[in-house]
């Protein structure tokens, strides 16, 4: 009997530890970690810089959740954002004829974010700093 007693600590104290690992994982997922002010460093279409002004493409991700984009050609949208595992969903709310976007976060650090997205049935990569 101590024995399957000792066992069942074992296993509760496993499950405990590997609650509290998947929890530091979703934090990372919050929306949190990429509220504040982005603006675009580099893109680059299949691993080649694209020639653009830079400094007219940014983000704004609100802590609740809303977001802004601006871009060239005086793009903008703005919207609710959410998300889930490495992936950013947005919705722009702008335009009513607008569907969900789906673009996939490569590197989050505290200042920098890379974003891989697909144009045209082209990969495209774009990086992101946050502004102070």
């Amino acid at each position: 009997m101590l024995m399957m007693k000792s066992r069942l600590n074992y296993y509760t104290w496993c499950l405990l530890i590997l609650s509290v690992f998947m929890c530091a994982d979703c934090s990372e997922n919050e929306p949190m970690a990429i509220t504040g002010k982005w603006e675009a460093t580099a893109l680059e279409e299949e691993g080649e810089p694209i020639d653009v002004q830079l400094d007219k493409i940014r983000f704004t991700f609100y802590p609740d959740a809303n977001y802004d984009y601006h871009s060239t050609l005086n793009y903008r949208e703005a919207g609710r954002y959410h998300l889930k595992s490495k992936y950013l969903y947005t919705i722009d709310t702008l335009n009513d004829a607008s569907v969900e976007k789906v673009v996939e976060i490569t590197q989050m650090l505290q200042d920098t974010m890379v974003i891989k997205m697909e144009q045209n049935g082209k990969e495209r990569l774009l990086t992101l700093a946050r502004e102070e």
